[in-house]
């Protein structure tokens, strides 16, 4: 079993990241079948959401992936998703539900950024 602090933070950034994605995706499925009270009824914001929110989470299996293989672009790659991510959600009204995505965003982001030096160095 691996003590390795630096190894423990990368898997928990890959739980987050995998967390995060599958958030995006049971939006994109709840917003699809229009089950979310606080999305207008109108059909192409509905969509338009749904789509949105699947493609992050495509986007977000896809960095996990990469991350996993510690490729040294999906680091960069990862940091500027999640901090899109967490500046769009600012751009909503922030109730429980955003905060507590917001710490799901955050967490991998201060994560990421706490042990760079290692993943570089084991790095492809």
């Amino acid at each position: 079993m691996n003590t390795d602090p630096t190894q423990k933070s990368f898997s928990a950034v890959l739980i987050f990241i995998l967390v995060n994605a599958l958030i995006w995706f049971g939006f994109s499925i709840i917003a699809a079948a229009n089950l979310h009270p606080g999305l207008p009824d109108y059909p192409l914001y509905k969509w338009g959401m749904a789509i949105l929110a699947l493609i992050a989470s495509v986007i977000l299996f896809g960095l996990w992936y990469f991350l996993r293989r510690k490729y040294k672009f999906a680091y960069y790659l990862t940091a500027a998703f999640l901090i899109g991510i967490i500046i769009l959600t600012f751009a909503d009204n922030l109730g429980l539900s955003d905060l507590i995505v917001l710490v799901v965003e955050i967490i991998p982001l201060v994560l990421l950024i706490k042990i760079r030096k290692w993943y570089f160095a084991s790095g492809t």
